[in-house]
C-alpha cells in the first residue's frame, strides 16, 4: 500500500478509469482483496463509480461472492450518507441487481446479507424479466431458493413470457428446487392453476418443460404433486408430452408416459398431424420407434400432407435403412402417396437416399400411376448417379 499511498499523495486520481470504465476500487473488488478495498475507500474512492456496463464496486463484490467486501462497501456507503437503496438496487449487466447476480451464482452469505439489508425481492431484470427467485430456481440453487421463500418472495411471479420459478426449475431438471417449490405451494395452499399447472406463453406447464428436457425424476414428482398431464400444454407445433419425448428419442420417458397417460394420447396429433410414432421417426431413435410399434402404434397414420412414417424416414438425411426396414416389417405401405402423389421410394430418390431407395426396391416398391421410375429420375438428376446400380439390378423397373 506504500506505493499506492505515495501516488495518491502526489495527486494521482484515485478514480482513474481504464477503457472499460474500471476504477482501482473495481479491480480490488474483482479480486476480493478486502485490505485494498479498505485502503481505497479510506482514501476517498468513489463507491458509486460505474463501469461502462453499469457495474458498481458493490455489485461486483456481490456477483463474485465476496461478502466481507460487500459489507464494508455498504457500511462505508452508510457512513457517507449515500442512498442505501440505490446502492442495493444499482443495475448492472442485463439490468440485474446485486441480489439477482448473487442468487444466480449461489452466493448464500451474500444473499443473506442483501436480504437483511432490504434488497427488493421482486426486482425484475432487463432480460427475460426474472425475479431473483426465478433466477435462483433456474440455476438450481436450492439453498438460495429456500432463503428467498422464507423472506417472502412471490412464487407466482412470472417472466415476460409468463414462466414461473417452477417452470425454470423444471426445465433445468433441478429436483431439489422443484421439491422445495412444490412443498411451499402445498403448505401455502396456493392455486394450482397459477403454480403447478401454470401455462407459459410458449405453451407449456412445468410438467411439459421437464418432459421436453428429459428430466424423468422431475416429471414423476410433478405428477405426484397432482400436475395435470392432459393439460400440460403443447410446443410451438402443438405437440404434447409423448410427442416431445418421442422426438427427443427418450425411450425411458416414452415408456413412462405410455404407462401414465390416457390411452388416447398415444395417437394424438399435433398441428402438423404428427403422431408420436411419426415424431419418433423424425427423431431418428430406432428403439423408440420399436417400442411404439410393439405397442400397436398406428403405422398408417398420416400427417396433414398425408405423409406416413415411411415417407418421413425416406425423407430424412442419414439413410435410415434400419428404421425403414423396421416399418416395413410392421406393415408400412410402400405404395402410400402423400398429397403430392409421392411414394416413399420417390422421396428417397429425390433426396439421394440410395440405401433406403435400394431397400424399398428390393422389398417390391412399384412405379406410380404416371409410370415414373427411379431410373427416369436418375436420368434427370446428376446427383443420383449411384441409383443406376439399383436400377440395373432390377431391370423390370424400367419396363412399361
Amino acid at each position: 500500500m506504500q506505493i499506492a499511498s505515495l501516488l495518491l499523495d502526489r495527486g494521482v486520481n484515485i478514480d482513474a478509469v481504464n477503457k472499460k470504465g474500471c476504477t482501482p476500487l473495481h479491480f480490488a473488488c474483482d479480486s476480493g482483496d478486502l485490505q485494498s478495498v479498505e485502503f481505497l475507500v479510506g482514501r476517498g474512492a468513489s463507491l458509486t463509480a460505474t463501469r461502462e456496463d453499469g457495474v458498481t464496486p458493490f455489485y461486483l463484490a456481490c456477483a463474485l461472492g465476496y461478502v466481507q467486501v460487500a459489507q464494508h462497501l455498504f457500511n462505508a456507503s452508510r457512513d457517507q450518507m449515500l442512498d442505501l437503496q440505490n446502492i442495493l438496487e444499482a443495475r448492472g449487466i442485463d439490468e440485474t441487481t446485486p441480489l439477482h447476480v448473487a442468487c444466480q451464482n449461489g452466493h448464500v452469505p451474500v444473499v443473506q446479507f442483501l436480504l437483511n439489508q432490504g434488497s427488493d425481492l421482486e426486482a425484475i431484470d432487463g432480460g427475460l424479466g426474472c425475479t431473483p427467485l426465478i433466477i435462483a430456481s433456474g440455476q438450481g440453487e436450492s439453498q438460495v431458493v429456500q432463503m428467498l421463500l422464507r423472506h417472502g418472495a412471490n412464487i407466482e411471479a412470472t417472466t415476460n413470457d409468463n414462466a414461473t420459478s417452477l417452470h425454470h426449475a423444471s426445465q433445468g431438471g433441478h429436483y431439489e428446487v422443484v421439491t422445495s417449490l412444490l412443498e411451499w405451494i402445498e403448505n401455502k395452499g396456493l392455486d394450482r392453476d397459477s403454480t403447478v399447472d401454470a401455462m407459459s406463453e410458449r405453451g407449456g406447464t412445468p410438467l411439459y418443460c421437464a418432459c421436453k428436457q428429459g428430466h424423468l425424476e422431475v416429471v414423476k414428482i410433478l405428477l405426484d404433486a397432482g400436475a395435470n398431464a392432459e393439460a400440460a400444454g403443447t410446443d410451438e407445433d402443438g405437440g404434447a408430452l409423448l410427442h416431445g419425448a418421442s422426438l427427443n428419442g427418450d425411450l425411458e420417458m416414452v415408456k413412462f408416459l405410455f404407462d401414465t397417460l390416457p390411452s388416447d394420447c398415444r395417437e394424438a396429433k399435433d398441428r402438423m398431424g404428427f403422431t408420436p410414432l411419426i415424431s419418433a421417426c423424425m427423431g431418428g431413435e430406432i428403439q423408440v420407434v420399436q417400442f411404439l410399434l410393439n405397442n400397436d402404434a398406428d403405422i398408417k397414420a398420416t400427417s396433414v400432407d398425408e405423409k406416413t412414417s415411411l415417407h418421413f424416414v425416406s425423407l430424412l438425411d442419414g439413410n435410415y435403412v434400419e428404421m425403414a426396414e423396421l416399418l416395413l416389417d410392421y406393415g408400412a405401405d410402400m405404395e402410400a402417396r402423400d398429397e403430392f402423389g409421392d411414394t416413399p421410394l420417390r422421396i428417397a430418390c429425390e433426396n439421394d437416399h440410395l440405401q433406403v431407395a435400394k431397400l424399398l426396391v428390393e422389398r417390391g416398391a412399384t412405379v406410380d400411376d404416371n409410370k415414373w421410375t427411379p431410373f427416369e429420375l436418375a436420368e434427370q438428376d446428376d446427383t443420383l448417379d449411384l441409383l443406376f446400380t439399383v436400377i440395373r439390378k432390377n431391370p423390370w423397373l424400367c419396363q412399361e
